[in-house]
């Protein structure tokens, strides 16, 4: 089932899905004729997001460009893919986000080339841990066709990624891009963000209260990135694996979502079930239509409901 969740623009998807009509008939009979792969990326600068019914829950998702005039285009990026189940593998679906580091160049192409890499090999059928592994050579493949005067070494990006098979989640970041799960009002699992304001915390050298507020809060310790010569640098990923219940809720975002710490995101999120409601409401919030304040910086969101 497919929707649009508020004005703005429009959806693009990349394959065709089962009309909405043939899904909400499967969601009421547990039974799926015929599914299509969906495989939605969105980056390269441009906004928009999704709304999805897929066999093992539902998702939506959308990246903006923020509503200031720090930002011309969008850093930011996302994509979802899910394979439906066949005799030989269960269904699975993949999650993630990546922000393009301000401050260095071409951010907006490292985000965008780290999430297409991420779609190919989705639709090769890897897995999402090894694949997120070797994304610094999506950047250097970049890097390598650009012509040698206008060649740009320093770009980087977040990721963060969920792969879901089953009630199975790995997840896997590197940077400042978080995953929430949150279970009946309650974070279980929250990753750890890579950034010098975190490590100070966690060497205790300030309060971890105070990393959200804190000057070097956005000067990361990982991410995506090539060295000096354009080569790329290994990534120390960080993977955990979960076990999902039915109806936990699982989000990914950008640091353009800061501005909640991550028990509120997780309040506010718990107190609506569908996920498109959750990213239209906290849409909403982020940029001034509840608050009468204005976030400047991009900002991505996914939500996915598990059942």
């Amino acid at each position: 089932m497919l929707g649009s969740m508020t004005a703005g623009p429009a959806l693009v998807f990349a394959e065709e899905r089962l009309t909405w009509r043939a899904r909400l008939k499967a969601s009421l009979t547990g039974r799926y004729p015929d599914p299509r792969p969906l495989s939605f990326l969105r980056a390269g600068g441009a906004e928009g997001g999704l709304w999805a019914l897929l066999a093992g829950g539902e998702v939506a998702g959308w990246t903006d460009r923020g509503r200031g005039l720090k930002y011309v285009s969008n850093q930011d990026g996302l994509f979802i893919g899910e394979r439906p189940a066949t005799p030989e593998r269960p269904a699975t679906l993949w999650l993630a986000v990546c922000d393009g580091v301000g401050g260095h160049a071409s951010g907006e192409w490292a985000s965008g080339a780290v999430l297409g890499h991420l779609a190919r090999a989705f639709a090769a059928g890897d897995m999402l841990e090894p694949a997120a592994r070797i994304a610094p050579d999506a950047l250097h493949e970049l890097y390598a066709g650009q012509p040698v005067e206008t060649r740009a070494a320093d770009m980087a990006t977040t990721i963060v990624g969920a792969e879901i098979v089953g009630n199975s989640l790995v997840a896997v970041h590197a940077g400042d891009s978080s995953l929430l799960v949150v279970r009946r009002g309650k974070i279980v699992h929250r990753t750890n963000e890579h950034t010098l304001a975190q490590t100070l915390a966690d060497l205790g050298r300030i309060d971890p209260s105070d990393v959200p507020y804190h000057p070097d809060r956005n000067l990361l310790t990982r991410s995506v990135m090539l060295d000096a010569q354009g080569q790329p640098i290994r990534i120390e990923l960080e993977t955990r694996r979960l076990v999902l219940e039915r109806g936990d809720l699982v989000l990914l975002f950008s640091d353009g979502y800061e501005l909640y710490l991550a028990a509120e995101l997780a309040k506010l999120a718990s107190a609506l079930a569908r996920p498109a409601r959750i990213v239209r409401e906290l849409r909403r919030r982020l940029f001034g239509w509840v608050t009468n304040e204005r976030n400047d910086d991009n900002a991505t969101l996914i939500a996915y409901r598990h059942r």
